[in-house]
């Protein structure tokens, strides 16, 4: 899952939760977040209902939405037992409630204020890429097709086409190259 998502990758490590089961792999920004939103309860239901979670992915880096904060849940539709899934329910508003609930200490708030300005900035240097990588293959796009539109003309209107665009890129070489004697 940490492969899908930036937001895991980038700002989430793994944690062991005393008592869990170890077919659960818990990531979470620190600490201190794991163990008051995967307390006793959570953990006693996760281990009772083993098979049934796919994941549970709380963020509030607006990573599905635009709003706030985001819980998702994947549940297996084909567990064993379909009468836990009432059940699951409960867990996932339990863990809500708690995230809801939970306060950093000023410690923990400044390490994740740190991460997370670390991840705005790879965020956007990504976005920035991409951007740039799209802008490139449109300019190619168009340059191809304008060198295709230059090959159907007739020889004497090639050569001028060819000279305007030699013109136009050395003119655009020049801009902004400042000659000193």
């Amino acid at each position: 899952m940490a492969e899908k998502y930036l937001d895991i990758k980038k700002l989430a490590g793994k944690f062991r939760v005393n008592n869990l089961n170890e077919h659960y792999e818990i990531l979470g920004e620190s600490a201190e977040t794991v163990d008051t939103v995967i307390d006793n309860f959570v953990t006693k239901r996760l281990n009772d209902m083993q098979g049934l979670f796919v994941s549970i992915h709380y963020t509030d880096l607006k990573t599905f939405t635009n709003s706030s904060g985001h819980l998702r849940v994947v549940l297996n539709a084909n567990h064993k037992n379909p009468d836990q899934f009432l059940p699951a329910l409960e867990v996932v508003l339990y863990i809500a409630d708690k995230v809801a609930g939970l306060k950093l200490t000023a410690n923990a708030k400044a390490r994740a204020l740190k991460a997370r300005e670390a991840y705005n900035q790879l965020k956007e240097k990504e976005e920035l890429e991409k951007h740039n990588e799209e802008l490139r293959k449109k300019k190619e796009e168009k340059l191809r097709q304008e060198d295709a539109w230059i090959r159907s003309l007739p020889p004497e209107k090639q050569k001028r086409e060819e000279e305007k665009r030699k013109k136009k890129e050395l003119n655009k070489m020049m801009k902004g190259k400042v000659l000193k004697m």
